[in-house]
């Protein structure tokens, strides 16, 4: 029941609110927080029965949002809620305002299921998440069989190869409003933007991200993933000019064996220690190019972990950047 009382305090008028159970308990909440503000006004009534005692006015309750229920607005369109009071929005806006429904928004049984797993009953919402993923056989397929591929595409191969071009291809770069926030309009420079299924609210426009290009294939072992990603090769060939030959890198020409020090550190001292220095910790020895180093930068605290054949961090990159002409036996 609610009622509305002059500035004298005299009883205006009473009734009754029409709402399910969830909304009115949603809508003391929010008043209670400061959220939300109720203004009620009246009026002389102009309908069938004016002038008479028993209908002697008309009166209007708004419901109206308040600065307070703007303090948490997300920074972007995909921030998950943490604390304000989107729940209790979920439940009163859309009664308020039936255009910010979940349904009014177009939202799918897949999105409706995704929403219940994260929220309550997750096994059944899980199970209904998976049915709505699962491949339905109709999907876009790639050709059969292309001249340079040996074995012929099996159709769900064909379709794994059509998604991963999809995926390369990408969409053109839009600035559509973002499918998940919904503008409510209330004239005079007032409109804002909610998003049903979180129940956020923002005065900003959020817009559509641009589709990422990209994605994983993540066929289980044995289904043929390294012929998926050939016939993904060669469906959606490469257009732009070969990168230039990198350079080659000279073959390292080992030095003259000389007690140096170069170590990783960047001490280039005498060997301390080993000719009666302050350091007295282990020495390690490069096989390749001859230099010192502390045996700690180098990764060995003891003696018998140093490999027969150690080989410095500068040596092995350069053996790692050279060119090595020829085919590749690896798959």
């Amino acid at each position: 029941a609610c009622s509305l009382s002059g500035a004298g305090g005299e009883l205006l008028c009473g009734g009754s609110l029409d709402a399910p159970d969830e909304v009115l308990l949603a809508l003391f909440e929010l008043v209670g927080q400061g959220a939300v503000a109720l203004l009620g006004t009246v009026g002389g009534h102009d309908g069938p029965g004016a002038g008479s005692s028993a209908i002697p006015c008309r009166a209007t309750l708004s419901v109206c949002l308040t600065d307070k229920a703007f303090e948490h607005c997300p920074t972007h369109a995909d921030e998950r809620p943490r604390r304000g009071p989107f729940r209790q929005m979920r439940a009163l806006l859309p009664w308020a305002r039936p255009e910010c429904s979940e349904d009014a928004v177009g939202a799918t049984d897949a999105e409706h299921a995704f929403l219940g797993a994260q929220g309550g009953c997750k096994e059944a919402a899980e199970r209904r998440l998976f049915d709505y993923i699962r491949p339905r056989g109709d999907e876009p397929m790639a050709p059969a069989g292309f001249a340079e591929l040996v074995p012929a595409l099996r159709p769900y191969q064909r379709r794994a190869v059509a998604w991963m071009v999809a995926r390369e291809q990408g969409r053109e770069p839009h600035e559509a409003a973002h499918p998940l926030w919904v503008q409510v309009h209330v004239g005079q420079g007032r409109d804002f933007w909610y998003n049903p299924f979180s129940g956020q609210l923002s005065r900003e426009r959020f817009a559509e991200h641009w589709e990422v290009p990209g994605g994983i294939l993540a066929d289980e072992m044995g289904l043929g993933k390294t012929v998926e990603v050939l016939a993904c090769i060669m469906a959606h060939r490469c257009t732009a000019a070969a990168p230039a030959k990198p350079a080659v890198v000279p073959k390292l020409e080992r030095p003259e064996w000389e007690d140096r020090v170069d170590c990783s550190c960047g001490e280039q001292s005498d060997l301390a220690g080993k000719y009666g220095g302050s350091y007295g910790g282990l020495w390690v020895q490069c096989g390749t190019c001859g230099a010192w180093q502390h045996g700690r930068c180098a990764g060995f605290a003891r003696e018998s972990q140093v490999p027969e054949q150690f080989i410095c961090g500068r040596c092995a990159r350069c053996k790692a950047g050279r060119v090595h002409p020829g085919q590749s036996s690896a798959t």
